[in-house]
Parts: C-alpha cells; sequence; structure tokens
C-alpha cells in the first residue's frame, strides 16, 4: 500500500467530473494537501511509489474492470469506495478517533456506500445525498467556452466543495461515535 503522505502525483480521468473522482481527490489531499493531480483521458499503468492511479486506467483504485467488488450493502466499490477501504481507518486515526471500526463502518455507510451506489447505478436511486448534485454542477457549463483551463478550475472548485463536505462528514461521525462527556450541549 502506498504512502499517500510521500506521494507526489495523483491520476485521475479527465472530462466531465463527477463525485467519485473529486471526492477521491479531496480525500487523497487530505493525506497531502501539496499533491499534484493530473487529469488524463487514458492512462496505462499504475505508475511509481510516488503516484497514485485512481477511477482510470484497471488499477486498485479503478472501478471500471469486468469483475467489480461488491460492497457491504450490495453495490458496486466506485474508486472513493475503494479508496475509503485501504485507507479510511488510516484516515480516521489521523483524526483523532479512537473508535475506529465503529467510526469506519458508520462512514461507510452514511457516505461511501452512497458514492458506491450512485456512480455505479445513478445517483437518482441515492436518498438524501444532495452533496452530488453540488459538486456536478461545477462541471463546465454548455454556454461556457469550454477550454482545458476552465475544466481544471472548476475540478478544482468541486474538490475544494469536497474538502468542506468531506471534513463536515468526519465531523458528524466523530460527534456520533466519540465519547461526547466533553460536548457543551
Amino acid at each position: 500500500m502506498k504512502d499517500l503522505m510521500t506521494v507526489k502525483t495523483g491520476i485521475t480521468h479527465s472530462g466531465k467530473f463527477h463525485t467519485d473522482d473529486v471526492v477521491s481527490t479531496a480525500f487523497i489531499k487530505s493525506f497531502n494537501p501539496n499533491i499534484n493531480v493530473i487529469r488524463v483521458k487514458e492512462f496505462n499503468g499504475e505508475g511509481d511509489t510516488d503516484v497514485i492511479v485512481y477511477d482510470v486506467g484497471l488499477g486498485e483504485f479503478d472501478h471500471h474492470q469486468e469483475e467489480r467488488k461488491i460492497d457491504l450493502f450490495g453495490h458496486a466499490y466506485c474508486a472513493f469506495g475503494l479508496l475509503w477501504e485501504a485507507y479510511g481507518k488510516e484516515y480516521l486515526k489521523r483524526r483523532n478517533f479512537t473508535h475506529l471500526e465503529e467510526a469506519f463502518d458508520l462512514f461507510n455507510r452514511k457516505f461511501v456506500s452512497k458514492i458506491n451506489q450512485g456512480d455505479n447505478e445513478g445517483y437518482k436511486k441515492v436518498k438524501r445525498f444532495f452533496e452530488n448534485d453540488l459538486i456536478v454542477k461545477c462541471n463546465p457549463m454548455w454556454f461556457e467556452e469550454i477550454t482545458s483551463e476552465l475544466k481544471n478550475m472548476q475540478f478544482e472548485k468541486a474538490v475544494r466543495l469536497a474538502q468542506a463536505f468531506l471534513d463536515t462528514w468526519t465531523r458528524q461521525i466523530f460527534h456520533e461515535v466519540e465519547d461526547h462527556t466533553y460536548c457543551i450541549e
């Protein structure tokens, strides 16, 4: 497993972005805010030890293979689901969770499974997940001059939004699973 804190480059797909690749990018950036993310049409190979490839290239963190891994809720994993499986507990540990298994499972149920389902089956089937609508609306619109610069600028805007969601989701899970004796009501 690669050390996300030392990975220098992230590679994901170009074109229209989705909640999966955007939240995956936000998640990876939570480990390494200075990672350089490159969006490509296609990618062959896994890259070096300082490169992580996700949602493209049919590697470890791409879910577009014929045989897909299925989550506990019956949905095929998306890239974020695969990243969460590999790095979720480390992410929670870095955020001072002490009830790791409970937090991991709850985060998985409340958020990851919805992204798995939405990315593979369509977000219309996912109940109460407005975050998807906000993220995909960051894609360039038909009336804009669609350049690679605009696409990348809008992708970064969506990633910043997803970073805020990720932070809020994490705080919510912390509130639900950790000791509440310190809280002021």
